[in-house]
């Protein structure tokens, strides 16, 4: 979790550059947070999500992929993300 003025962002730390990310899609419908990071070894890029959970339940959020190196970089994205 990132606490970025007053928000609170989730953060998922991937080893590879695939995963499933379920218990993400998970606490991102249970909070209804508009946006989380993942930091993995994939290019920056971000996505806008539309998936369900594993019970079936649709969840909507926007995704920031961050490589490793740009993890440091987190807070500032945020908050240029508003």
């Amino acid at each position: 979790m990132l606490e970025c003025h007053g928000r609170i962002v989730p953060v998922e730390t991937k080893s590879g550059a695939a995963g499933a990310m379920k218990s993400l899609h998970q606490f991102m419908h249970d909070k209804s947070l508009p946006l989380a990071v993942r930091i993995d070894r994939n290019p920056q890029s971000l996505q806008k999500m539309q998936v369900k959970t594993t019970l079936g339940n649709p969840v909507d959020y926007q995704l920031l992929n961050l490589p490793d190196y740009l993890a440091w970089r987190t807070p500032s994205l945020v908050d240029f993300l508003g």
